[in-house]
Order: C-alpha cells, then structure tokens, then sequence
C-alpha cells in the first residue's frame, strides 16, 4: 500500500448495519494499513450473505505455473525462456527460475522476482549442465532422477 496506495481492484467489503453505518466485512487488515498510511479508503458495499470464509474459499492462490502462462501469454522473452527450458527438460519449474536466473537449483531465491514480472535470466552455465545431464539420463531409460542440488 505503502508503494501503490489502494489498488481499485482490492476494494473493502462492508455492509451497512440497521444504524446506517458501514462494517467491515473483509479486508478489515487493508483498512488499518490504509488508515495507518493515511490512504483513502475504497469499498464496495455487499448485499449478500456470505461470510469472510465464504469470501476466502472463493479465491485460489496462484501458483509458478499460472505466472508463467501469463507472463508469456505477455510475451515477455525470459519467461517464455524458461517455460522451454522446463518443458525440454522436465525440470521442476522453480528449479527452473532459480538455475537460468544464476542460481543453484531449487534455491527459490528468485520465485517473488518472478512472480512480480521483473525477473531476469543470468548466467544459464548450471542449467545447460543440469539440462544436459537430466536429458541424457532420460535417454538412457532414467525414468525419475532425483532432484539434484548442484
């Protein structure tokens, strides 16, 4: 909130109670940052009858594989860079983002810089060899190779 206010799209949900004013239904946390932050509040008023668990259910958190499908649905180049390397290979997709970005396999230091869209490839030296290795392997009949941690 601190960087981009409130986002329009995240709005409160009150209800107004027989007195006329408004409760919190959800997002009672993004109103004490805003309130906190001094921030306008944005809010919505609902009519129906769910709950704050009704609400929550209703929400699925993405995982790495829907940022890449959107991220390369964009077009953007690293992405779609990495969802090759993931599908010639078979690696673990996180796996994936952490070795082309520089990284050691699985390090996850690089999942939030990708979940953001700002994530970069570096250099891919590892994940050539641990691409290469993994590829051999399956022509050879390996069926499952164990994580690797290079």
């Amino acid at each position: 909130m601190q960087k981009h206010g409130w986002i329009d799209a995240y709005p409160l949900h009150v209800i107004k109670r027989a007195d006329g004013l408004f409760e919190i239904k959800a997002g009672h946390h993004r109103f004490y940052v805003a309130k906190k932050l001094n921030i306008p509040v944005k809010y919505v008023e609902c009519r129906d009858k769910a709950s704050i668990l009704d609400l929550e259910k209703a929400t699925v958190p993405w995982t790495l594989q829907d940022y890449i499908n959107s991220y390369v649905r964009m077009g953007k180049r690293p992405y779609i860079e990495v969802l090759e390397y993931h599908k010639r290979t078979g690696i673990n997709l996180s796996a994936c983002i952490s070795m082309l970005a520089g990284d050691s396999a699985d390090s996850g230091n690089w999942n939030a810089v990708f979940k953001a869209g700002d994530y970069r490839l570096g250099d891919n030296l590892h994940a050539r060899i641990v691409g290469d290795i993994v590829l051999h392997s399956k022509r050879c009949g390996f069926v499952y190779i164990m994580p690797l941690i290079l």
